[in-house]
């Protein structure tokens, strides 16, 4: 473990930023709620214990950390994807055209837009969202640290940045450019 802990050492991330007004309703009335709404806890311990489980342990419905007051980071943005998606094959077909016409469909993709988990979704001409904002992260010590933030074009660090070898000065190699 320790040699994969030494190979990431340095490495940075970078995770879209979740901070959409939505999100913490969603928390409230469906993710923290939803194992004893859906009884989720009872389907996914019954199925682990069936075909992946067999030491006693409860998986539990979280996003990996444990609390249910959180998301994971990736499910926001991922979930507003596929709300994207979906309501531009609902536009392509209201309009009576072909779904899997790729060329509508895109067409349809760049008019979407919505206020989803991770915020204002929308894209530009090339399909980029608009607006997106990445926490930039940082491998070291054997944690991931958060050190800045990519809003647009704007770039800002709010830690030193620590890469392979404990450097602060990015490598000359061409393996890094900030």
């Amino acid at each position: 473990l320790q040699d994969l802990e030494d190979t990431v050492a340095g490495a940075l991330g970078f995770i879209q930023s979740t901070e959409g007004d939505l999100l913490q309703n969603y928390i409230d009335t469906v993710w923290e709620p939803k194992n004893t709404r859906y009884n989720f806890d009872t389907v996914n311990q019954n199925l682990a214990n069936q075909f992946f489980i067999d030491n006693g342990e409860e998986i539990g419905w979280t996003d990996g950390d444990g609390d249910r007051k959180t998301v994971h980071p990736y499910g926001p943005p991922s979930f507003d994807a596929a709300v994207a998606v979906a309501t531009a094959i609902h536009n392509v077909i209201e309009a009576g055209d072909d779904p899997t016409d790729g060329e509508k469909l895109l067409a349809a993709l760049k008019l979407v837009s919505f206020e989803g988990l991770s915020g204002q979704v929308s894209f530009d001409e090339n399909l980029d969202r608009v607006g997106s904002r990445y926490v930039i992260t940082n491998r070291r010590d054997g944690d991931t640290h958060n050190v800045g933030l990519l809003a647009g074009s704007s770039l800002t660090f709010s830690e030193q940045v620590t890469f392979s070898g404990g450097k602060t000065q990015a490598p000359k190699d061409g393996t890094c450019t900030l």
